[in-house]
């Protein structure tokens, strides 16, 4: 599920699904407008703002879960400028069992509540998205935990408000030298040896449960997702990662 809005349909949508959104056995977009040639399904919110990320989220899982339930075993989430190397997500998950409450992403905490990084994208097992639509469709669900019915909020906040009391369970997605597989911006941010994350980002020291490093031990060998990524630039991480042949390597 790829959450986009009107004015990215030809852009940032259309690379996703011409790059990385081809390795997806199942791929459909989220949007106040709805287009066919995707496919982009309208959620049915009244605005397109960060402040109104939660209707579309909450509404395109429920889609989601309701539409495929039966034809997938994993649940990806991430926003149009969202690149996924979907050979290692798959390489990742194949280690575990849909049919454990499980939940991957790049983990936040907020208010001693722990929420993915949405933009970094985030998977759920088969029977987490179960659990999660079941609650976000019970009209008893208590609302300070998980809103079912309101369209405001941050999207990333609210899930991890929603997965509260399921039982499901946060995994760690860093490789076993600690290095990150998802990263919340672009892959350069943490490469650059002189740089610093901390002051580009300052609310990372504050949120992430991860101390960055700097230079190329900041991130994987199998990196999976990356952030902030435009139209233009998906064309070229697919190029690199996918087309470049390295001789007599």
């Amino acid at each position: 599920m790829i959450t986009t809005q009107p004015k990215n349909h030809n852009s940032r949508a259309k690379a996703v699904k011409n790059t990385w959104g081809q390795r997806c056995d199942v791929l459909y977009f989220v949007s106040s407008q709805p287009d066919p040639s995707y496919p982009i399904i309208d959620v049915k919110c009244d605005k397109e703002d960060h402040n109104h990320l939660w209707c579309k989220n909450r509404n395109g899982i429920i889609f989601g879960f309701q539409e495929y339930v039966d034809d997938f075993d994993w649940f990806l989430k991430a926003d149009d400028d969202t690149y996924v190397i979907v050979e290692n997500l798959r390489h990742l998950l194949s280690s575990y069992d849909t049919n454990d409450p499980l939940f991957f992403s790049l983990p936040f905490v907020y208010q001693n509540v722990k929420y993915p990084s949405g933009g970094a994208g985030y998977i759920f097992s088969k029977e987490t998205i179960t659990r999660l639509v079941n609650r976000l469709t019970d009209e008893t669900t208590d609302r300070k935990h998980c809103h079912t019915k309101s369209q405001d909020g941050a999207d990333d906040i609210e899930i991890g408000r929603c997965l509260e009391g399921l039982g499901v369970q946060f995994v760690e997605t860093r490789d076993k030298l600690g290095r990150g597989r998802f990263l919340p911006f672009l892959p350069f941010h943490f490469l650059k040896p002189d740089g610093d994350i901390y002051k580009e980002a300052a609310w990372l020291a504050n949120y992430s449960l991860y101390k960055y490093k700097q230079g190329f031990d900041c991130c994987s060998d199998s990196l999976i997702t990356f952030h902030y990524v435009n139209a233009p630039d998906q064309y070229v991480y697919e190029y690199f990662i996918y087309r470049v042949k390295i001789h007599d390597y």
